[in-house]
């Protein structure tokens, strides 16, 4: 088990987080954790009208969140039925997002204002998805509104995860927009260097996989009927392998066991893809199982991991609150298992645990984190602390996908060995044979 830590030994400020922290609700809605999306119209209490996009989990949430920021609310739909209408919202690349705020962070950081950036952006982007994004960005900027509002617009929510909305909502909120993007930016690339080294491990062991299929199904398709004739009219007894492989010749070319194979393949990926989208006890059961896989499910642990301690050391390090910084924090766990595994030990935390024997018992982080997080909360430096965590698990997630990699292709290439010399002998036993009885 983690050791406690008593309050007094930890940094002032974080623990009067804490003691906060255990208070309130760590699942509450908040805006970036909303499903639903609304537009509303609004009198504030200078008299004045602003309209804009919410997010709320339900239309009851939407009405409290607004009473309480406005004066009288004059129209609100849910916009999702509304966006069903109209166009597709816009669809860019997440590197090409990434370069987008990177280049909007350094341009407010030299001093340029936000919609003048947006203006300049717009013009010079190559992306015509992202130019038409960024015009709308610069429209509703332009006439005074909130650009963490303006980001949750139908047409352009797709480009910006909550975890973003929730960064800028605050950056706003605290003057440190710059510092927010900038935190986004560094995210985003954090994010993008973990799925290229995925991508990246993957592609030669798929590459060789392919190689080894396409060499087997030539020598099935190709050779084996020209032996079968040739072999079939000396009338010799072919040898075992050579009749396995004209047997599996035969299916291949049939088409109707290529449609059946086909077809109930595709029907068992098109279910199971259903599945997992629609059914939530399905995609929770799956999710568990991928974490008891040796090594993937070290790998995904690890993958998730750093991303969320990461987001906790961005939104610290912005000013967000201990507890806010945990809810975004959900945001990026993509495993439903191990999401659950989190909630459950924030909940066994604010009924009066403490928060590292909890996130240990659930068995969230490991005791190297824990221990870490520990030194974090005692000398004041939390944020810090988890920002060089994250790099290293991800540095840690990088070297265990290269040597999974080295430890796949003496396999592929042993499997390639076995399925050549299956080959070779379904290939030349019949060519001995009849050599013998000459």
């Amino acid at each position: 088990m983690a050791r406690s830590f008593p309050p007094n030994q930890m940094g002032t400020k974080y623990s009067r987080q804490f003691a906060a922290l255990q208070q309130e609700d760590l699942r509450s809605p908040r805006t970036f954790e909303a499903s639903m999306w609304y537009r509303y119209r609004a009198k504030k209490g200078d008299g004045g009208l602003e309209t804009g996009f919410l997010n709320a989990p339900n239309l009851t949430d939407a009405k409290k969140q607004l009473n309480q920021r406005f004066v009288a609310i004059l129209e609100l739909n849910e916009q999702d039925k509304e966006g069903r209408r109209g166009s597709k919202p816009y669809k860019v690349a997440p590197d090409v997002v990434t370069g987008f705020f990177r280049r909007l962070a350094t341009m407010l950081h030299a001093g340029m204002p936000l919609a003048q950036s947006l203006d300049y952006l717009a013009s010079s982007e190559s992306d015509p998805q992202l130019t038409k994004a960024l015009e709308e960005l610069y429209q509703d900027v332009s006439t005074g509104q909130r650009f963490s509002v303006s980001m949750t617009r139908p047409m352009v929510r797709n480009l910006f995860s909550n975890v973003m909305v929730g960064l800028v909502q605050l950056g706003e909120n605290t003057g440190a927009l710059v510092d927010s993007l900038f935190r986004i930016a560094e995210l985003c690339e954090t994010q993008l260097r973990l799925k290229r080294a995925v991508i990246s491990a993957l592609t030669y062991p798929s590459f060789l996989f392919l190689a080894i299929i396409a060499m087997g199904l030539f020598f099935t398709l190709v050779l084996a009927p020209g032996d079968a004739a040739l072999f079939g009219s000396l009338g010799t007894e072919l040898p075992l392998p050579t009749k396995m492989m004209i047997e599996l010749s035969h299916i291949i070319s049939n088409p109707f066991w290529v449609c059946g194979i086909l077809g109930g393949t595709a029907l068992t990926v098109t279910i199971f893809m259903r599945q997992l989208r629609r059914n939530d006890r399905f995609r929770l059961e799956i999710h568990r199982r991928l974490l008891g896989v040796p090594v993937i499910g070290g790998l995904v642990r690890k993958t998730v991991s750093a991303q969320m301690l990461y987001v906790i050391s961005c939104a610290l390090q912005v000013g967000m609150t201990t507890g806010d910084a945990l809810k975004l924090a959900r945001e990026v766990c993509t495993n439903l298992e191990f999401r659950q595994r989190f909630d459950d030990a924030l909940k066994a935390f604010r009924e009066g645990d403490d928060l590292a024997e909890a996130l240990e018992r659930y068995e969230v982080f490991p005791h190297l984190v824990l221990t870490m997080i520990q030194m974090g909360l005692e000398v004041g430096n939390l944020e810090i602390v988890l920002s060089k965590i994250s790099v290293m698990y991800e540095e840690d997630v990088t070297q265990s996908l290269t040597s999974a990699t080295q430890l796949a292709e003496p396999l592929l290439l042993a499997f390639a060995g076995a399925m050549s010399a299956f080959l070779a002998l379904a290939t030349l036993l019949p060519i001995i044979n009849v050599v013998n009885t000459l």
